[in-house]
């Protein structure tokens, strides 16, 4: 940086002016300054602004508000321009939230106890939130951390690659427009919202600090390199992390290997210079250690079978036209999508924008400024070249890559992300050397000026016509035109501006001031498509739904059908559920199996089919599993014995409530709801609810519902659950129905008196109770062993098969444990239970037992936690296959089940390490010895007048 002046810094200086400054004109300067803070400023404004000052939430609320009960309850359906960033609204931001939460609570959340059979939180990197991205989380609102995040990881990404940029000896306008063509990237835009991007804005970072201590050559320059290290570790995806110190390490061999050196040898200096960042990247791991340690004991229980053969998972070469077309596949995925591209939008966007590929143009076919180091323009373009090849091509001759750390067993796809950041520094060079005339020099040079800006017109031609016949399906006319003609756009102005400012007059170079805008413009509109953003209102509103499960739910869980509150999202008001996205164990994914084979959404992602299937929901697992509660779409079939009561070949209008209302008599007795038959209602989208009330002979109020209706709707049964299945028996009920709504009132099926026809739905002994009718279903489940359970016998079934068939046949009584192995005797006596403390980390139970017995905790404690009996210590054993248990002596006894993660300590003080390593660095003296070695820059004149 211009800034650093530490004493006895054994380098020439990196900077000389900017020469720049000789051919761009002062009020051109200002111009092309103004130019890119304008296009900056309009790019955050267009994007993310209005999350930014509290308006709107940026996350994709659409993809959570749009199903029920929140419809039900007055929230207006919310487009939804991206339907595939699920992961972001039922994993990253819930998790997020809950450790924030526990911290401010005075909780540090090591364990996350709300899906599946619980996983850990803060004591892994997943979540991102103890790297400088996070940041906005640990102050701002919830609602309100995800826009502030992204802005930081925008400024991030722009300022590391132009510090980076400028330490290469660039221009600052063509170091910040690399940055801001790196900071609009696909792999920025696409993975908003995940930990993804804030990794990938701190790996320009780790370019720089990398440069900056080979060029300063001091054990003190050495610590942004630890910090860059440890920053990235902490991001929470060591995908990008490992691809990022691939980059900077091959960076690192070419320039200690391209130097020139004066007073010492070659190989010493390059010893010298690579063992410090190797102790300084050494150091990063360090400071990471927090949370390191034990993600690598997390990793290694995991089940991630499902990534065995990632590497090889190519993206279709199609997908890198969203390199010159953002979206130009569609960002709405569906069948669409799908057809088109075969791949994940997500994972497979590829933008840098058709400006910046013409600056791209720019680079490879003029010479670099006499500053930027020697082979630098190479390697970036290699790294591109490379990526690109791995990405969408590989082959077998790319295929021992797959064999290297990193590389296995991850989707090839996440190195874009580095492919992107090598097509910005290339961009910068291309506008660097316009900016300083290295484009003008002799007719060589302006041929293959002028030869590579009519290559890439033709290329942008030539695939945008392409595009354009073969996006017809996925994409609306409009959208599809739009979509290229910015491209082309773009692509022309970019052109212009170069071809002017080389071959027109002085004053020509303000043309350039086209550029940012050009970039910025075509950003944005591959932004705004992804970047879903919904009012502040709609940022996971609670619902009564809701506060009745958080009312009952203890210490159980609950089990959400697909279609209805959307699992995972659950987790962000506490509730804890059975089903959820969370990376599991594979004895939990083995009972997930048994339980619910078709639930199987993705690897990580399981719900309950959205139809009444009362063969998953009766399951002896989820039984074992704690789920008390299941939540039902009201508009799926009612379980019991339908009862006809009333047929009728005629139709009738439900009247509004202001009418009288349509009643019509059933027989009394305990029922679970009616469906009636729904005829017409409008052609548009509408709703209303349908409000039944059940009446006793006396007129008194039994029961009653408001069930929510949308239009437009095919004629069909239409259920009406009610809670009455403690209705007394009595001669009649009464069914009064009445219409509220925006739209207009349905018409049922009626007889010729103009009653309703009428189907009751009896309850049957199916272990099930509705306990709540509105918004959604909520069923009891009536035989789940409670989460904290006591079993009073145990039986040992050594194979894991056999285990898992026993306990999905439903055979084994609810106080029977299941271990793995003998161990001390239970005696068969009952026992009380009372659940003391369960906060995340740490169960806290008060057992007073008739005789000994097992202690039973329905979650993921065979490992990383301890137990204690009345404070000593105890085996925690394996208990139904994927939980655990304690042996617990007869009489009265307080036991404690506390999460203690492997590698806490060792991480701590690996932290604290990296921590006095850093300190130590910043207070050594910057001249270690007095005959440092001097470099000289490759391109500066050597001693005898030649050119490194």
């Amino acid at each position: 940086m211009a800034g650093d002046s530490e004493v006895g810094v054994p380098i020439a200086p990196v900077r000389e002016t900017d020469r720049s400054h000789a051919a761009l004109r002062p009020w051109a300067s200002r111009l092309l300054t103004s130019a890119m803070v304008l296009s900056a400023v309009a790019f955050v404004v267009m994007t993310v602004g209005s999350s930014l000052v509290g308006s709107t939430s940026f996350y994709g609320g659409g993809e959570l508000v749009n199903h029920k009960p929140w419809l039900a309850y007055g929230q207006e359906p919310i487009e939804v321009t991206n339907n595939t960033i699920g992961d972001t609204i039922d994993y990253f931001i819930p998790g997020r939230s809950d450790m924030v939460d526990r911290v401010r609570a005075g909780d540090w959340p090591g364990w996350n106890p709300l899906q599946g059979a619980g996983a850990a939180l803060a004591s892994v990197p997943s979540y991102g939130l103890l790297a400088p991205p996070g940041l906005a989380w640990w102050v701002l609102p919830h609602s309100l951390a995800p826009g502030w995040e992204k802005l930081t990881i925008l400024v991030l990404a722009t300022a590391g690659t132009a510090l980076f940029l400028r330490r290469l000896g660039l221009t600052r306008h063509a170091a910040w427009l690399g940055g801001m063509v790196y900071a609009g990237s696909g792999f920025m835009i696409a993975w908003t919202n995940w930990p993804q991007a804030g990794v990938a804005s701190m790996l320009p970072w780790l370019l720089w600090s990398v440069e900056r201590a080979l060029q300063l050559r001091t054990w003190r320059a050495q610590v942004p390199v630890a910090l860059s290290v440890g920053a990235l570790l902490l991001g929470g995806f060591p995908a990008v992390t490992g691809h990022g110190l691939y980059l900077a390490g091959g960076f690192a061999l070419l320039r200690i290997a391209t130097r020139r050196i004066d007073g010492a040898e070659r190989l010493g200096a390059a010893l010298v210079d690579g063992g410090r960042l190797l102790l300084a990247v050494g150091t990063g791991v360090l400071l990471a250690g927090v949370q390191l340690a034990h993600f690598v004991y997390t990793f290694l229980d995991l089940d991630t079978e499902y990534r065995s053969d990632s590497f090889n998972r190519l993206i279709p070469l199609r997908m890198a036209l969203t390199a010159l077309f953002p979206n130009v596949w569609g960002t709405r995925g569906g069948e669409g999508f799908y057809a088109g591209s075969g791949t994940n939008p997500i994972g497979a966007n590829a933008y840098v924008g058709a400006a910046a590929a013409v600056l791209v143009a720019v680079a490879l076919t003029v010479r670099p400024g006499r500053r930027v180091p020697r082979g630098a323009r190479t390697y970036f373009a290699l790294v591109v070249v490379g990526g690109v090849l791995l990405v969408y091509v590989q082959g077998p001759l790319l295929q021992w890559v797959g064999t290297l750390p990193i590389f296995a067993g991850n989707p090839i796809g996440r190195l874009v992300a580095v492919v992107l950041l090598a097509a910005a520094v290339l961009a910068g060079l291309g506008f660097d050397a316009v900016l300083r005339d290295s484009a003008a020099p002799g007719p060589g040079r302006r041929r293959a000026l002028l030869g590579g800006m009519v290559a890439v017109l033709a290329v942008v031609g030539a695939t945008g016509a392409w595009a354009y016949r073969q996006t017809a399906g996925p994409l609306d006319p409009a959208g599809q035109r739009v979509i290229l003609a910015v491209a082309v756009a773009a692509t022309v102005l970019t052109v212009a501006a170069v071809l002017v400012a080389t071959f027109g007059p002085t004053w020509g170079k303000a043309a350039l001031a086209v550029v940012p805008l050009a970039v910025a413009a075509q950003a944005v509109t591959a932004a705004q498509p992804m970047w879903a953003q919904v009012d502040r209102e709609a940022f996971y509103p609670t619902t009564p739904v809701h506060e009745f499960l958080l009312d009952h739910q203890g210490s159980n869980r609950i089990a959400v059908t697909g279609g209805t509150m959307v699992s995972g999202p659950t987790a962000y008001y506490g509730l804890r559920t059975a089903p959820g996205h969370v990376f599991s164990k594979p004895e939990f994914n083995d009972l997930r199996r048994a339980a619910c084979e078709p639930c199987l959404m993705t690897a990580t992602n399981w719900v309950l089919p959205r139809e009444t299937d009362l063969g998953i929901w009766q399951s002896p697992i989820l039984d074992r599993m704690g789920a008390q509660y299941v939540t039902v779409d009201p508009d799926q079939q009612i379980p019991g014995r339908p009862e006809p009561v009333l047929v009728g070949d005629r139709e009738v209008t439900v009247p509004r409530g202001d009418q009288p209302p349509l009643s019509v008599e059933i027989p009394g007795g305990p029922l679970r709801g009616v469906v009636l038959d729904f005829r017409s209602g409008p052609p548009v989208p509408s709703d209303g609810h349908l409000i039944a009330r059940v009446l006793d002979e006396n007129g008194r109020l039994l029961t009653e519902t408001r069930r929510f209706v949308q239009y437009p709707r095919s004629p069909s049964p239409l259920s009406v659950p009610l809670v009455g299945e403690s209705l007394p028996q009595g001669d009649e009920f009464t069914i009064e129905l009445s219409w509220a709504g925006t739209g207009d009132a349905p018409r049922l099926a009626a007889d010729a008196a103009g009653r309703p026809a009428v189907t009751v739905i009896r309850p049957e002994d199916d272990s099930l109770r509705m306990v709540h009718a509105e918004g959604a279903v909520i069923w009891e489940r009536l035989e789940v062993i409670p989460r904290v359970h006591w079993a009073s016998s145990a039986e040992v079934i050594a194979s894991p098969a056999d285990r898992i068939d026993a306990m999905a046949a439903g055979t084994l009584p609810a106080d029977t444990v299941v271990l793995d192995r003998p161990g001390p005797p239970a005696e068969g006596g009952p026992a009380t239970v009372e659940v003391l403390e369960d906060s995340g980390d740490r169960v806290s139970v008060r057992v007073d037992a008739d005789s000994a017995g097992y202690l039973v905790l329905a979650e993921s404690v065979q490992v990383d936690w301890t137990a204690t009996v009345d404070g000593a210590e105890v085996d925690i054993v394996a208990a139904d296959h994927a939980f655990g248990a304690v042996h617990v002596p007869a009489g009265r006894h307080d036991v404690t089940f506390t999460y203690t993660p492997r590698g806490a300590t060792a991480g701590l003080i690996a932290t604290g390490v990296g921590t006095a390593l850093v300190v130590l660095a910043l207070l050594l003296p910057t001249r270690m010895r007095r005959d440092a070695i001097r470099l000289r820059d490759p391109r500066r004149p050597g001693p005898r007048g030649g050119t490194a």
